[in-house]
């Protein structure tokens, strides 16, 4: 994969993750936007993306841990449901819910997270562990 491609589709989940997160009003947004480690977290796969921009393509074992980390940022923003003060959650595709929808989308949404940090743990080896070496000088 082409590492432009790459830096664009980390720029357009983040872009996705945020736009969902801030159709979903409630206490998750207030404190992934006032706590320092949610942004930090959602960032680093782009940061990481723009370090490896000087090779041109990426090999498989680095471009797969990217997507997966990608597509699990979107999926994790599109399904975690966001609780305010009254009964019920807010989803980004379904507005304020009640019933058993809370607890379905919750659980897909705590898998997603848990995937999204695991792929970026899996990213960050994959990238540290194809990391050309320094030329010698002599």
């Amino acid at each position: 994969m082409p590492t432009s491609t790459n830096i664009s589709l980390q720029i357009l989940a983040v872009v996705a993750f945020a736009a969902l997160r801030l159709a979903a009003p409630g206490w998750w947004l207030v404190l992934f936007v006032f706590s320092l480690i949610g942004p930090v977290l959602v960032l680093v796969p782009t940061i990481a993306a723009l370090a490896t921009a000087r090779r041109g393509t990426l090999e498989r074992s680095v471009a797969v841990p990217f997507v997966a980390t990608a597509v699990l940022l979107v999926v994790a923003g599109a399904t975690v449901p966001d609780f305010g003060d009254d009964s019920g959650a807010y989803l980004p595709f379904g507005g304020h819910v009640d019933g058993p929808i809370i607890e379905v989308m919750n659980g897909i949404g705590g898998v997603a997270v848990l995937g999204f940090v695991a792929s970026l743990i899996w990213t960050l080896c994959a990238v540290a562990s194809t990391r050309r070496p320094a030329a010698v000088r002599i």
